[in-house]
């Protein structure tokens, strides 16, 4: 179900994005380029060459994005990295510098049960993150209290100062919210 759920917000962006929604490829990038960053610094990238890569790589995806089948975006989008790190990689030998020898790409290939796992709690966080962007820190507080730690709303809107049907309506509107983040075509 959660790898449902991460392909349907992959889904739903990336129909938008194609059809030139602008909201739609920022949302995109900001849910996955963290997940890029990461396979970028567990190949052995500094930093800075991370976030170059990483600029490459979302270069790449817009200007094949409407080729792109919408299936398997994660999978798409990791065959991109691999490849774009090995293009720095050679890139690096071409100037005489050492190369790591620490495996990456056989375990970039075959990421186990556990790093799917990760990337896959990585993303919900980064769709949590976007969608916190989009109301109060009272409204946000109430439902993180409600749903995540599963405390009393009754309690929570004497903690927040605010009226138990504002709690309710917090949470209302931001599940709401993260559902259409999933669901919307």
């Amino acid at each position: 179900m959660i790898d449902d759920s991460v392909s349907s917000v992959t889904s739903s962006l990336l129909t938008r994005a194609k059809n030139l929604d602008d909201d739609a490829w920022r949302r995109l990038v900001r849910i996955y380029s963290p997940l890029i960053y990461g396979w970028c610094r567990k190949s052995s990238l500094n930093r800075e060459d991370a976030a170059d890569v990483g600029q490459n790589i979302w270069v790449k995806v817009h200007n094949s994005l409407d080729t792109f089948q919408l299936e398997n975006f994660r999978g798409w989008i990791r065959t991109i990295t691999k490849n774009e790190i090995k293009d720095h990689w050679k890139r690096i030998a071409k100037q005489g510098n050492p190369l790591p020898l620490n495996g990456w790409d056989a375990r970039f290939d075959r990421p186990g049960d556990s790093d799917l796992a990760e990337e896959t709690k990585l993303l919900y966080r980064n769709v949590l993150d976007l969608v916190r962007t989009e109301f109060s820190d009272v409204q946000w507080q109430a439902f993180w209290k409600t749903v995540a730690e599963a405390c009393d709303p009754k309690e929570v809107a004497q903690e927040l100062g605010i009226t138990r049907n504002q709690v309710y309506l917090a949470k209302s509107r931001i599940l709401r919210r993260v559902r259409e983040t999933f669901d919307a075509k």
